[in-house]
């Protein structure tokens, strides 16, 4: 059920190694921020008193939003899944954001019967966080890391796309992560092709039917993406 979603077992190795990809690629992310930031910031202002931030008004401010296609596997079936990003930019570097993504689609994960065939669904999404690399370059290069969650769940449906009965459906909720890196193109000052990959980690699936390994593993995206660079 969806409601599993508060049940996510966060216990034992497996969850520690998780954490600690997260943490591993969270930190090799922020650094360039954190080193941009240290690297602008005024030394004078330490002599005539004024107060030193992280931010100040110099601070530029983007965003950019669009959508991503992106091919992977899932239960050693290939899959592709459309989802989308978006995000705010800080001095054209920085981007904090949310991105989401949903299985294109019906994956077909059983046949129960010859009338009636069992159907995979899967989408996943959370809060994304990332850094460019020399981004007014024709190409430049990105580093993002999402940290969410997600359902997966199938259906019965006979061939004419009805479900069969009422318990025809059942659903499981997983914790996923994913570090990505991506080459950027810029075709105008406001339009931006992406071509990227990336490596999602779930924990909390361990059903018969689906389990961590059916979904974890490499994809690989296309994306264009709009806004102010």
């Amino acid at each position: 059920m969806i409601d599993k979603l508060n049940l996510i077992p966060m216990k034992g190795r497996s969850m520690r190694n998780v954490a600690r990809m997260a943490i591993t690629a969270l930190l090799a992310v922020s650094s360039g921020w954190a080193q941009m930031m240290m690297h602008d910031t005024d030394q004078s202002d330490s002599s005539n008193g004024k107060m030193q931030t992280l931010m100040d008004s110099k601070t530029q401010a983007g965003y950019f939003i669009g959508p991503v296609v992106k091919f992977g596997e899932v239960k050693g079936k290939l899959s592709t899944s459309m989802g989308a990003r978006a995000a705010l930019l800080l001095d054209h570097h920085i981007s904090i954001g949310l991105a989401g993504y949903g299985m294109m689609g019906r994956t077909v994960l059983a046949q129960v019967s010859p009338d009636t065939t069992r159907y995979l669904h899967l989408g996943y999404g959370g809060a994304e966080i990332g850094y460019i690399f020399q981004p007014q370059k024709l190409l430049n290069f990105s580093a993002n890391l999402l940290i969410g969650g997600g359902s997966v769940m199938w259906q019965d449906q006979n061939r004419y796309g009805y479900s069969m009965h009422n318990n025809s459906t059942w659903g499981s909720s997983f914790f996923a992560v994913e570090p990505s890196v991506g080459v950027g193109l810029n075709i105008t000052s406001h339009l931006r092709l992406i071509v990227g990959a990336s490596y999602l980690i779930t924990n909390g699936l361990s059903e018969t039917w689906i389990s961590d390994k059916d979904v974890t593993g490499f994809e690989g995206s296309v994306g264009l993406l709009f806004g102010r660079f």
